[in-house]
């Protein structure tokens, strides 16, 4: 029986967490080829990537491509050219195979394409790993699920005291929350309002009757003038201050 064959499908999707222009670096590096046919990937269209895989083969390059940041399907052999074309013309990066991309290239036991080389082992270069330091955390342990978080020793104590709600009841909904023997009387008190009318808006609120006359006093200035600033009005002048206290028989005590 015949081993069913893959393809490796990319359309330009990046894994969740990933920068476009980095998954576009990863490519580039996985790939060995320039910007431009990298660019050439992300058109919108199904692009075959790998042709003819077995399953074994195929998921590891879905594994490396993924690492890379690239999202890509396993379709079945020939389904990717059996389906309806888009506008966007699927791009292809067309590269021969090296030997020595060969020998680090986990072989189908089918045909394969010439189209690619990929290294499914690792997206990034032998010397451009990240050093990831680890750290020591002696004091920090994961809890079971379902415990609480703190310990007894970290918990608030709470006083519970007892109080007495006997005399207290709950009322009903909307009703008056006061007794009638709790309800303060207010005596109404009635005035008398027949002589009281709004005036209209701007007019004046006094009749001429209620005004108050102050009559005009006539008083002469002729003699007086105003002293420049800072010239003695014949203020009372100030005494010489008073003398100093003696202190000669005063000390401070240690």
């Amino acid at each position: 029986m015949t081993e069913p064959l893959f393809d490796i499908i990319f359309r330009g999707d990046i894994v969740l967490g990933h920068q476009i222009a980095d998954v576009k670096l990863q490519l580039q590096r996985l790939f060995k080829v320039d910007a431009r046919k990298i660019d050439a990937l992300f058109t919108g269209g199904a692009t075959p990537l790998k042709r003819n895989v077995n399953e074994v083969n195929a998921q590891k390059y879905k594994l490396a491509l993924e690492k890379a940041g690239a999202k890509v399907e396993i379709k079945a052999a020939g389904a990717a050219a059996q389906a309806p074309r888009s506008r966007a013309k699927p791009q292809s990066v067309e590269r021969p195979i090296s030997p020595s991309a060969v020998a680090s290239t986990p072989q189908p036991d089918g045909p394969s394409s010439p189209e690619l080389s990929i290294l499914p082992l690792s997206p990034f270069e032998p010397n451009s790993k990240p050093e990831v330091t680890p750290v020591a955390v002696p004091d920090l342990g994961v809890a079971p699920v379902g415990e609480s978080l703190l310990q007894d020793s970290e918990r608030s104590k709470v006083e519970v005291r007892n109080v007495d709600v006997s005399g207290l009841s709950l009322r009903e909904a909307e009703g008056e929350l006061l007794d009638e023997a709790e309800k303060s009387a207010v005596e109404t008190l009635e005035f008398d309002l027949s002589d009281l009318e709004l005036a209209q808006a701007g007019e004046d609120l006094l009749r001429a009757e209620e005004r108050v006359v102050v009559p005009e006093a006539d008083i002469n200035v002729g003699d007086m003038d105003l002293a420049p600033a800072g010239s003695d009005m014949g203020q009372k002048p100030s005494g010489p201050p008073p003398p100093a206290p003696d202190t000669s028989n005063i000390s401070l005590a240690e």
